[in-house]
C-alpha cells in the first residue's frame, strides 16, 4: 500500500514518506538589482526569467503563488499540483553585490532551517553571465562565480555547491566575443555594460530565440525532472540560439 494517500495511516512507512514529501521546498533565486531605473537591463535577467516562469506554471501547471513582499525580498510561494513538494521563487532585493547576505538572512528564517541545510540540492540560482554570448544557456551543479558578483556573494556565504543557470548577456555571436571581452578591460566599462539596457537588435534577438520561454523551461525541468536531465537539455549544442535572419 506504498501509494495510498495519506489518510489516518500515521505510523506506516508511506505515510512518512508523504509527510517527507510535503516537508520538501524547492528555491529558484534570480537576481538582479531593485527599483525601476534597473528594469530592463543585462543585470537584471535573471529577476526577467523569475517573473517568466511565474506566468509559465501557471500556464503550464495551473499552480497558483502566494506572494509576500519585504523590504528585502519578494518571495512567491506554490504547492505543486502533483505532489505536496513546496516550490519557492525568490528576489532578493538587496543590490546584486550582496545578494548572498539577503539570501541568508532569508534561510536563517526558523521555517526555513531544513532548506538551508539543502541548498546544495534544493537551490537554483538564476544569474546574467557576461562570459557567454547572448542568449546563451548553460546549468551547472557548482562552480566559480565567473566575475558575477551576485554568485560571488552566495558563494562567499554558502559555498559553491548550488545549481545555477547562467543567461548569456555577451555580443550576439560568439564571433563578436573577443571584441567585446577586449572593451570590457576598459576601466568601468564592465558596469555600464551591465547595468545598461538591451539595445533594440539584442531584444529582437531575445525574444526570435524565446530566450526567456527557454530558461522557463530550464528552471521547471530542475524542479520537476532532476539537474542532470536539466543539463542534458539546457547544455545541448542544439538548444543554443541562431542568429537572425
Amino acid at each position: 500500500n506504498d501509494h495510498a494517500s495519506g489518510g489516518d495511516g500515521g505510523g506506516s512507512g508511506g505515510g512518512r514518506e508523504q509527510e517527507e514529501r510535503r516537508r520538501r521546498v524547492k528555491l529558484v533565486v534570480g537576481l538582479g538589482n531593485p527599483g525601476p531605473e534597473h528594469a530592463g537591463s543585462r543585470h537584471n535577467i535573471g529577476f526577467d526569467a523569475l517573473d517568466a516562469y511565474r506566468t509559465f506554471a501557471e500556464q503550464a501547471h495551473g499552480w497558483s503563488w502566494q506572494e509576500e513582499h519585504t523590504k528585502t525580498y519578494s518571495l512567491w510561494t506554490a504547492q505543486r499540483a502533483h505532489g505536496h513538494e513546496k516550490v519557492m521563487l525568490l528576489k532578493p532585493l538587496s543590490f546584486m553585490n550582496v545578494s548572498g547576505v539577503a539570501l541568508s538572512n532569508f534561510l536563517r528564517q526558523p521555517q526555513h532551517v531544513r532548506l538551508r541545510r539543502r541548498t546544495k540540492h534544493d537551490l537554483l540560482v538564476i544569474a546574467d553571465d557576461i562570459a557567454l554570448p547572448l542568449g546563451v544557456l548553460r546549468v551547472r551543479k557548482k562552480g566559480s562565480h565567473g566575475g558575477q558578483n551576485g554568485l560571488g556573494n552566495i558563494i562567499k556565504c554558502f559555498d559553491e555547491h548550488f545549481a545555477r543557470l547562467r543567461i548569456g548577456v555577451g555580443a550576439t555571436t560568439a564571433d563578436d566575443m573577443p571584441l567585446l571581452q577586449e572593451e570590457l578591460r576598459r576601466p568601468g566599462y564592465r558596469t555600464s555594460y551591465v547595468l545598461g539596457k538591451f539595445s533594440h537588435e539584442q531584444q529582437k534577438f531575445l525574444s526570435a530565440n524565446n530566450v526567456l520561454g527557454r530558461a522557463c523551461e530550464a528552471i521547471d525541468t530542475w524542479l520537476v525532472k532532476d539537474m542532470n536531465k536539466c543539463m542534458n537539455v539546457v547544455n545541448h549544442p542544439d538548444a543554443q540560439p541562431g542568429p537572425l535572419t
